[in-house]
């Protein structure tokens, strides 16, 4: 049973714990939270050691995985504390805020020979996954062009608004927009000519983006995403991949 360390315990840490708790073959050993009420809350749940900090937690107990769900500003300090542990490192996507910041993260992560996955999660969604098995076995050509829409209200829940602070969370370009230009990377090749413009919300996050990329052979791909509809509308993701011989589409 593999013994993990749960570092936040948010709405992302909340889902990682039923997750692993669902998979049978993991379990949460272990749960930081600033917030008492969150850490009692996952003891009740999940019978697990409770710590107000990664410190604490590591100078306390021995796990095998650490789990980084804490609001993006904070990643890199919990990255570098789990690395320095030499324990692997699975952390909530965004990586961080800037490229120099993941520079530092992955030097020390590097210079500690510990594995990390960033949790891009779309490459193991069933969807994605078929669209991708469907697109690499050329069965239907050669893709055209391809679109991803990703929308939702402003993220009103977080813990003390951060997702509505673009100095702490990047705005919707990286906790939301980035999931379809990873996927599109992913499916297409990384893109040779990338063009964007967005709009930016009151508290001045750019919380609607708008991409057009160019891959290898031309392949044009576009993906929209959004934190500003009324928050009465529901979350959306879709995406339609057009290729030769077929269309693949998916809108949920």
């Amino acid at each position: 049973m593999l013994q993990v360390g749960l570092v936040g315990y948010g709405f992302m840490g909340k889902m990682h714990a039923q997750c692993y708790q669902a998979t049978g073959q993991a379990q949460v050993a272990a749960l930081v939270d600033v917030e008492p009420d969150r850490r009692a809350d996952a003891r009740s749940k999940f019978g697990c050691e409770v710590f107000e900090s990664i410190e604490e937690m590591l100078a306390s107990m021995q796990v095998d995985l650490i789990d980084i769900c804490t609001p993006t500003y904070l990643h890199e300090t919990h990255v570098i504390s789990a690395s320095k542990a030499g324990v692997p490192i699975m952390c909530e996507k965004p990586l961080s805020l800037t490229l120099d910041s993941c520079d530092r993260m992955i030097e020390v992560v590097r210079e500690a020979d510990v594995p990390m996955m960033v949790g891009q999660v779309l490459r193991f969604c069933n969807e994605y996954v078929m669209a991708k098995e469907l697109v690499d076995s050329d069965r239907y050509g050669k893709v055209l062009w391809a679109s991803c829409s990703r929308t939702s209200p402003p993220a009103d829940w977080s813990w003390q608004g951060w997702l509505k602070d673009p100095e702490k969370s990047g705005g919707a370009i990286l906790d939301l927009h980035i999931h379809d230009v990873d996927f599109l990377a992913w499916l297409l090749g990384t893109p040779v000519d990338v063009r964007a413009r967005g709009v930016r919300s009151t508290m001045g996050a750019v919380d609607s983006v708008f991409t057009t990329s160019i891959h290898e052979g031309n392949v044009v791909s576009y993906a929209q995403g959004t934190l500003m509809l009324s928050r009465t509308s529901p979350f959306n993701m879709a995406f339609t991949i057009n290729l030769e011989r077929a269309t693949i589409q998916m809108d949920i």
